[in-house]
């Protein structure tokens, strides 16, 4: 993520972003950004930095037009990236941030190795789920720093708190997300009998947001399926 930091203010947007590639004006100060440089280098083109961090550190103070160079590759993006006003240029002296010509991706996954994937062999998980599915199961354990960056999944449905904060996390092999389980498939569950209609009364909270009180309702469908949700 770039945010770009005002007098009181701050913007941020998700790092996106389509580079386009740019030569070097006359005068122009640039700092090299590579996958596999280290922050500690000088930036130059045979010795760059890791990290647009790293880059803009080195452009700060500099005069004149400057231009933050990022070779072909993939840059993982652990945190927010900052422009503030230390970093401003002017329109006869911008600062750019430019990509060389290739693909430039900037990137906030959490690589998954195949190593850390293992088949589940848990019982009382392979309980609940259908027969055809359960020799395909796998599951992954995350260490606590990596459970960090994740997030957790936040709640869904009509009393979904739509305070969420940062997105829920999503899984994706290769470039194909990965939906969540659900049961049905498609469609939905219909209910054959209500039970129970409930005290539900629906309004809006003393900070503006709407919300769902009460216990909700009992109903009845058709099957044995959540017979096996423990």
């Amino acid at each position: 993520m770039f945010r770009k930091t005002t007098q009181g203010r701050s913007f941020g947007a998700a790092a996106c972003l389509a580079l386009l590639w740019s030569a070097v004006a006359p005068g122009e100060t640039v700092v090299h950004v590579s996958p596999d440089g280290r922050d500690s280098n000088p930036g130059t083109a045979s010795r760059p930095v890791a990290t647009i961090g790293a880059a803009l550190d080195r452009l700060r103070g500099v005069e004149g037009a400057r231009e933050v160079r990022l070779a072909a590759g993939r840059y993982p993006v652990g945190a927010t990236v900052e422009i503030g006003r230390e970093d401003s240029g002017s329109p006869a002296a911008p600062l750019r941030v430019a990509g060389s010509p290739g693909e430039v991706v900037l990137s906030g996954y959490l690589p998954i190795p195949s190593r850390r994937w293992s088949e589940v062999r848990d019982t009382k998980v392979l309980g609940r789920v259908a027969g055809p599915v359960r020799g395909r199961l796998m599951q992954c354990e995350f260490s606590g720093d990596d459970r960090l960056r994740l997030g957790g999944l936040s709640r869904r449905g009509f009393d979904a708190d739509e305070r969420r904060g940062r997105a829920p996390a999503m899984l994706y092999m290769g470039r194909r997300p990965m939906g969540l389980a659900r049961w049905p498939d498609t469609g939905t569950v219909v209910a054959t009998e209500v039970l129970e209609a409930g005290p539900v009364r629906y309004g809006v909270d003393e900070e503006g947001w709407r919300r769902f009180w009460g216990e909700g309702g009992t109903f009845r469908i058709a099957g044995d399926r959540v017979a096996r949700w423990r």
